[in-house]
């Protein structure tokens, strides 16, 4: 390769004698790690993995990056791996420290952005699992634009339990069960130890799977990423593949700017619709897209779900299937193929053809798992935003999980500013069937963090009451949530939207197929309201917390990222 096209080689920013000196400083730093001159002059790939011993989605991915690595050495490169600790969202939910995992992302980005940077890598190949890690390598791919590769960490096997498959989220709602004597304490811990085997992505359509089908929908990853297991040579295969056409993106300057163009954002915003994935998608597409130069305005969101039908369903709107069921039926490029009509094909991606080339090769669609168009499951796709008096910039809800008879839904308001005060509410009895609760300063400034309110509503469903109770917030939820949540409320409480002058005993109505909520108090009553409104102090006194609670902008703008307009 071109020595004069590599970054590593180049010095870049740098006067003609200052690089020239400023390139034999880095060789002989590079000495010290064993590079001799041949090596030096090879391209110099990162490797960024998400690898730790404390996050069961990236504790496997040792084995994958020394594939990628044994890929870009057979492609003639150099790799230089390092690490970007992937955090389990799992490991804080349903506390305070779950407030970590959205400035965590953004937080790695910007590591990422210096790491990549500062080292003047030529490429690089990302290795990101689980739900905030594979959105801050994608923000981190589309600020740096160099030619990008991302391996993602595949899918965990699903538990048993009475011969029926269990994750992770099942145990919370079993939790519900037992509290509510439906279920016997021998019979919980026997789900407790069967629920998660081994690691990988938890093996449901929650946020985790959601943003792998990201990475592969943009184009950024290989077909048949997502839905690979992640203990499987297959995955190392994959790697390996990764690791040798990193080298020929960076021949053909393939780089993420070249695939993060709108047709491609607005496809993978389509393919997360058709799957019926996490809420938290729009925070995360809306951070890279910003990144990328192409914002998503929310109302795209509601304008591209009227159009794309739901194709397919396992976990957790479906019970009895799991990731596995996606993996036979054809994974994510049989539901692009059969989603094609809608898609922009004509988009590039890493494999260094266009989406219709790839496409073009897809045999495997098994048609009761992934609808066509004109058979789908549904005619919308699994988000809708909603508008209102409660939420008069937006809200969003995965109506996808949603009740047939929970779709018009009017109760009196039960309120908390907390999720720990909600959940002590719904275990005291003081939650009655028939009620809205509402969950404030719990956004991501209020929270802050936005951590994901996933215990209460899988509680409720242990409870079998999601069809009894709704829940309406300025907070988030988790991918494995389901049940007549609306959460993302914007303004929220904490920057006075209305939520924040709501009360007990207050009528909300919610109302999907007119895309509203609504708080039905009139406009002289929230006016006084208004007028005896303060906002609560700070809850973060300092550190990561408080600096993005000052920073980032709302769940409606980019993402709720801290990252600066341009």
């Amino acid at each position: 390769m071109d020595e004069s096209r590599l970054k590593s080689q180049t010095i870049p920013g740098s006067r003609k004698k200052q690089a020239e000196v400023g390139r034999y400083y880095r060789r002989t730093l590079l000495n010290a790690i064993g590079l001799d001159e041949q090596e030096f002059k090879k391209p110099l790939v990162a490797v960024v993995n998400g690898w730790n011993e404390i996050s069961p989605g990236n504790f496997h991915l040792r084995g994958v990056a020394e594939a990628v690595k044994q890929g870009i050495l057979e492609a003639g490169g150099h790799p230089a791996e390092f690490g970007a600790l992937g955090l389990c969202d799992g490991l804080s939910v349903g506390s305070l420290a779950d407030r970590y995992s959205l400035p965590y992302r953004d937080a790695t980005a910007l590591y990422l952005e210096s790491m990549l940077e500062a080292n003047m890598f030529d490429a690089v190949v990302f290795i990101p699992s689980c739900d905030k890690v594979v959105p801050a390598f994608l923000m981190a791919a589309a600020k740096v634009d160099i030619p990008s590769i991302f391996v993602t960490g595949g899918y965990m096997a699903p538990g048993c339990f009475q011969d029926k498959p269990v994750v992770m989220s099942d145990i919370v709602e079993a939790f519900g069960a037992l509290e509510s004597g439906q279920l016997s304490r021998p019979d919980f811990e026997s789900m407790l130890n069967s629920a998660c085997p081994g690691p990988g992505i938890c093996p449901l359509m929650a946020t985790g799977n959601t943003v792998a089908t990201l990475a592969e929908a943009l184009g950024l990853s290989l077909p048949y990423n997502t839905t690979t297991p992640a203990m499987s040579s297959a995955l190392l295969k994959t790697g390996r593949a990764a690791g040798r056409q990193i080298l020929k993106l960076l021949e053909k300057d393939i780089r993420p700017s070249k695939i993060l163009t709108q047709g491609a954002i607005e496809n993978a915003m389509r393919v997360i619709l058709a799957v019926g994935g996490s809420t938290n998608l729009l925070l995360h597409i809306g951070a890279v897209a910003f990144l990328a130069g192409h914002p998503v305005r929310l109302e795209r969101w509601e304008e591209l779900s009227q159009d794309t039908p739901l194709l397919t369903k396992i976990k957790p709107s479906v019970p009895e299937k799991t990731m596995v069921d996606l993996d036979r039926a054809g994974g994510i490029p049989a539901v692009m193929k059969n989603l094609a009509a809608k898609l922009d094909i004509g988009v590039m991606t890493v494999t260094g053809n266009t989406l219709a080339q790839n496409l073009a090769r897809v045999e495997r669609i098994d048609p009761e798992q992934i609808r066509t168009l004109d058979n789908p499951l549904a005619p919308e796709g699994g988000l809708a935003v909603l508008k209102g008096n409660l939420a008069q910039e937006g809200a969003i809800v995965k109506q996808s999980a949603v009740p047939e008879n929970m779709r018009v839904f009017e109760g009196p308001a039960q309120v908390f500013d907390s999720e720990e005060e909600a959940i002590e509410g719904l275990m005291e009895g003081r939650i009655q069937d028939g009620q809205v609760v509402i969950i404030r300063y719990e956004g991501p400034k209020g929270g802050p963090g936005m951590r994901q309110l996933q215990f209460f509503m899988n509680i409720l469903c242990g409870m079998e009451r999601q069809t009894k109770v709704a829940l309406v917030t300025d907070g988030r939820f988790s991918g494995t949530n389901w049940g007549l949540f609306v959460g993302h409320l914007c303004p929220e409480a904490v920057d006075g939207g209305n939520i924040a002058l709501t009360r007990d005993g207050d009528r909300i109505r919610i109302d999907l197929p007119k895309r509203e909520v609504n708080l039905l108090v009139d406009q002289e009553e929230l006016a006084r309201r208004r007028s005896q409104w303060t906002p609560p102090p700070p809850k973060a006194k300092g550190g990561l917390l408080r600096l993005y609670a000052q920073t980032t902008t709302s769940a409606s703008v980019n993402g709720a990222t801290i990252f600066p307009e341009s």
